[in-house]
């Protein structure tokens, strides 16, 4: 179930609610863990950060439209690295360099799991091409096993 909140009367329970459903992001998960962050900020309407580049700082002038957006952005931005933050393991937030920036900070962490994700591959693909069928058991539980 999707639920769609209006900010102004969302309370410290709802947002709680959003936020335990992000499994903490531990290594192993990153895809569900950017699933569920992406439908959190999205739900929450926070997700402007991750959307649009941040706008210029406006003028003392400017109209209060481009003042309201603008500080809409830096709000979005700042409640999603919070978001992000809380939501990794303290191991895994150490590895990341720090941005200021979420949808940069964003970038680092997909960055960092590509890596891992391609050694692992490189992992498995050895012991697949290393794995032989040794005449004990039948074959479809040595391929169950491949």
């Amino acid at each position: 179930t999707i639920f769609f909140f209006n900010l102004s009367v969302v309370n410290t329970t709802s947002i709680a609610n959003c936020m335990s459903s992000i499994e903490v992001l531990n290594g192993s998960n990153y895809k569900k863990w950017r699933q569920n962050l992406d439908i959190v900020l999205g739900i929450l309407d926070l997700d402007l950060a991750l959307r649009e580049e941040r706008p210029k700082l406006p003028a003392v002038d400017s109209s209060h439209e481009v003042k309201a957006k603008y500080d809409k952005w830096e709000r979005a931005n700042h409640m999603c690295l919070m978001v992000m933050r809380r939501t990794m393991s303290e191991a895994i937030r150490g590895g990341v360099p720090k941005s200021e920036n979420a949808s940069q900070f964003l970038e680092f962490v997909k960055e960092k799991f590509l890596e891992s994700e391609k050694a692992e591959t490189g992992t498995l693909m050895t012991s697949l091409t290393n794995m032989h069928y040794n005449g004990n058991g039948n074959v479809r539980e040595h391929i169950m096993k491949m």
